[in-house]
């Protein structure tokens, strides 16, 4: 069985990863999510896209972003990422 190559395993990578993405939240101005799981929204400004919130993450710049899957009769079930500013309560 050939070895691993001297330098950073996976533990490390993992450790350093986490600490990157706390860094970035911390640096966020987007610290707090104003939506959550299941909540009823809608696109504000441009299309128009009604929806419910099935997933909130943070990318790796960590910003908040959320997951709506569309519940409008002619295009239920497809699935957008918005920011928050982009989402209103309905």
């Amino acid at each position: 069985m050939p070895k691993e190559p001297p330098g950073i395993n996976d533990d490390d990578m993992a450790a350093q990863r986490e600490v990157y993405l706390r860094e970035q939240r911390e640096k966020s101005s987007e610290k707090i999510a104003h939506h959550f799981l299941h909540q009823k929204v809608q696109k504000i400004k441009g299309y128009k896209y009604p929806g419910v919130i099935v997933s909130v993450f943070y990318t790796l710049d960590g910003k908040i972003r959320y997951v709506v899957e569309a519940d409008h009769p002619s295009f239920r079930g497809m699935l957008h990422i918005f920011s928050d500013a982009d989402l209103e309560e309905r």
